[in-house]
């Protein structure tokens, strides 16, 4: 049995944290692992852990109370949605921060702890992470560094470290704690597991954050470690005690120092003496085996339902890449559509995320997310993945604009074709199956993007695009042919899915009467004509004073709105209109539509949503897939050109009024077959992840450990653009003193007192003027 951990923390090391190590270990169990975390400018809140809830369905959170906040108010939520919830505690720092109040299922707490007997307490397993220990470092260099210190700073420490570091004989400082500025290092930036498997030392003080998980794991690093002695620090690494370097002051630690850097075979004895410690301790895979079957059986012994080994299957997991969070209705749809298929076919499923914007896509979804730059944290979420796959239309010239064009493949790219192309040469190296899941394309015309189409279809992507406009752009691009299979836009899936759609509809909260207005969806174009706005905004009057249906101004996008605003403004029936000033959320939206009696859109889910429901649309003809969609559904008569006249617009749509329900009858013909050719797509998903299942792997005597986790030329480059935005803060800031320092001396000189001050002193300048004359005169 597995089970479906949330884990709630930050990893302060980056990879060389507990966190993570504990979070490896459970995915090679084979247990579902989502991980948020929290920092201080992201606080965990109460609709992120609801959301998440409802997503990942956890049977374990696992807070770490060190490292996260995580108040009654979410752990009273937690409770109330019968996951078991379990505080880790790893020092007497953790223990001291936890409340007699506080709501949760079982505390683990570290060896020798008394914990509160209000809760039910297991102990931190002591435990080998041998998968970690066995990984290797890249560099050939034998000159190690010198000292790590991952304690915070204070000035006796400071004393200490320094008279250390004065009998290293190589390497210096290091540490990944910020308190310590001469010698921090971000171990999210330069690889913390890279650093401290180059330290020679790992050094700890008499302090309450002490953790026997976290020695161990510098000991799995290679580290010799250093202690200082007391009862407290001796209590809490009773079980290694024999193998702990002791001091107990400045003077023994010098001493401690000067005699390993001196006698090479006195340290590796020491360290191989630690070594050989640790590796008769149980695995981090079997020791939280046996903790989970315990929390159940006391879970069952309590009389609750709950269970945290309550999984029958391995976990799959699947990454999907997109637009996504970017509050873009059409790609957040394709979100959520491909979301429900696929922990609706695998209940054991893990949906993670590549998009726009991670933060978004975690508070709105719930699922774990990155950025596309973030390339070493994708590599690693690709690793051991079941499936790749690509939605929305992401394959285009446009996004080639900002780049450095070909290059860009193999530097930092974004979300554009080459960082596309990027992400699956990592799927391929992975042994990752890769689909691009009811695509657009086009057009594709510039070399850069071909380049990278042919390339995804070298690294064995499988393109199921969503109209034959999108296969004749890859055959052009050179991607083989039995690599393309045409599907449709996944979007008709909803076709077979009406519950998504709200009952009761939407439009009586906006003022609206069902059936009694269409919807108006533009946006913003490149291509759109000089005089575009104002025949809109002429056609859309002519229409309300025809039909008498009202237009509702729609945005699918946070950017439409500019558009709809420019218009309104331009109509004469600018105060008979509604219109939205920010997307509406997904089932008001959906309402909307419900409730709609046809579109007038330039967005294409616009139009695919209203035929899913037998409703007309009439597309405006900016991009291939408009036309394409069109084509597709027998609609062409309802599909414009952007330099449309007036009299065009009002006649077409005039027509579509007038032939509603014939229309209607024959949109509903083609829905459900479109419908079934979506579902297609997923299932060529599926069948793949079932040939070739690549259940995650033990990385043991695999794993390297690089020095960076980005290029140094993207470090420097963000580096510069930090300093840049300093720069204009700077800036702003000292002309906001500006004007505020002109404001304040126009005011002054506006002032009674200025004047009066004036007129005081003009009068005995005019007395010493009228007293010169008068002496120049005698």
């Amino acid at each position: 049995m597995y089970a479906r951990i949330l884990i709630v923390g930050n990893n302060r090391f980056g990879e060389a944290d507990y966190l993570y190590r504990l979070r490896c270990a459970f995915e090679r169990n084979g247990h579902a692992v989502a991980h948020f975390k929290t920092w201080a400018s992201k606080p965990i809140t109460a609709d992120l852990i609801s959301t998440a809830i409802k997503s990942f369905r956890p049977t374990l959170v696992l807070w770490d109370v060190e490292t996260a906040s995580l108040d009654n108010g979410i752990l009273v939520l937690l409770r109330k949605s019968s996951v078991t919830v379990c505080a880790l505690l790893r020092s007497q720092n953790g223990v001291a921060r936890v409340s007699r109040g506080d709501s949760f299922d079982f505390m683990l707490v570290p060896q020798g702890v008394c914990p509160d007997r209000a809760h039910v307490s297991l102990t931190v397993p002591t435990a080998f992470d041998r998968a970690y220990g066995l990984a290797e470092c890249s560099s050939l260099d034998k000159n190690r560094c010198g000292l790590l210190v991952l304690q915070p700073f204070d000035e006796r420490k400071s004393r200490l470290v320094c008279a250390m570091g004065g009998e290293l004989i190589d390497g210096g400082v290091l540490s990944f704690d910020a308190s310590w500025a001469r010698w921090y290092r971000n171990p999210e930036l330069s690889n913390g597991a890279y650093l401290s498997r180059r330290a020679k030392y790992a050094v700890y003080f008499d302090e309450q954050d002490l953790s026997l998980s976290d020695v161990l794991l510098r000991i799995a690093e290679g580290c010799v470690i250093l202690v200082e002695a007391s009862p407290r620090t001796k209590d809490c690494l009773a079980e290694i005690e024999g193998e702990i370097m002791w001091f107990r002051d400045s003077f023994e630690a010098c001493a401690l120092v000067r005699r390993l850097e001196g006698d090479s075979l006195h340290y590796d004895m020491i360290r191989n003496m630690q070594w050989e410690r640790c590796l008769i301790l149980p695995s981090f895979e079997e020791s939280f085996e046996v903790i989970f079957q315990e929390m159940d059986s006391q879970l069952s012994c309590s009389g609750s339902k709950k269970r945290v080994l309550s999984q029958r299957e391995r976990a799959k997991r699947f990454v999907l890449f997109g637009w996504f969070g970017a509050r873009n209705f059409g790609d957040d749809l394709l979100l959520e559509i491909a979301a429900l298929k696929i922990t609706r076919r695998y209940s054991e499923s893990v949906v993670q995320v590549i998009g726009a914007n991670s933060e978004i896509i975690e508070h709105d979804y719930g699922f774990e997310a990155l950025t596309p730059e973030r390339k070493h944290e994708i590599f690693e979420m690709l690793r051991g993945a079941n499936s790749l796959s690509f939605y929305g239309g992401l394959l285009f010239d446009d996004p080639m604009a900002d780049t450095a064009g070909i290059v860009e493949m193999f530097s930092d790219a974004w979300i554009e074709p080459t960082g596309q192309a990027g992400v699956c040469l990592m799927a391929w190296m992975l042994g990752v199956p890769i689909k691009f899941m009811g695509i657009g394309a086009g057009p594709l015309e510039k070399e850069a993007p071909r380049l990278a189409v042919r390339t995804m279809g070298l690294a064995g992507a499988r393109f199921l695009p969503r109209d034959e406009m999108t296969c004749q752009c890859l055959r052009a691009a050179g991607v083989p042919e039995g690599s393309i299979s045409k599907k449709v836009d996944l979007a008709f899936l909803l076709g077979k899915e009406l519950d998504f759609f709200p009952k009761g509809g939407a439009s009586a909260s906006f003022g609206l009467v069902k059936n009694k207005y269409f919807m108006v969806s533009l946006r913003t174009w490149n291509l759109n004509p000089p005089d575009y706005c104002e025949r809109i905004a002429q056609a859309l009057d002519q229409v309300m004073e025809r039909t008498g249906y009202v237009a509702a101004f729609v945005p699918f996008d946070q950017e439409d709105i500019e558009i709809h605003r420019d218009i309104v403004r331009l109509m004469k029936n600018r105060d008979a209109v509604v219109v939205l000033w920010e997307r509406p959320k997904r089932d008001n939206l959906l309402g909307l539509i419900v409730d709609s009696r046809f579109a007038f859109a330039m967005r294409l889910h616009c139009s695919i949503l209203h035929h899913v429901l037998g409703k007309p649309a009439i597309g405006l003809d900016y991009n291939d897939k408009i036309c394409a969609h069109f084509e597709a559904m027998g609609q062409n008569e309802a599909l414009l050109a952007l330099d449309a006249s007036v009299d065009d617009m009002v006649a077409v749509v005039g027509s579509v009024d007038s032939h509603y329900d014939e229309l209607s009858d024959a949109i509903c013909k083609k829905i459900s077959s479109k419908a079934d050719v979506a579902q297609e797509a997923f299932d060529e998903l599926f069948s793949s992840v079932e040939r070739q299942m690549s259940c995650t792997k033990d990385c043991a005597g695999s794993l390297t450990f690089y020095p960076r986790f980005r290029s140094l030329s993207a470090e420097k480059l963000s580096d510069a653009i930090i300093d840049i935005e300093k720069m204009k803060g700077q800036r702003d800031e000292a002309t906001c003193e500006r004007d505020a320092a002109r404001a304040a001396m126009e005011e002054c000189e506006q002032s009674y007192s200025y004047r009066v001050g004036l007129m005081l002193l003009a009068l005995p300048r005019k007395l010493r003027q009228a007293f010169s004359k008068r002496s120049e005169e005698l």
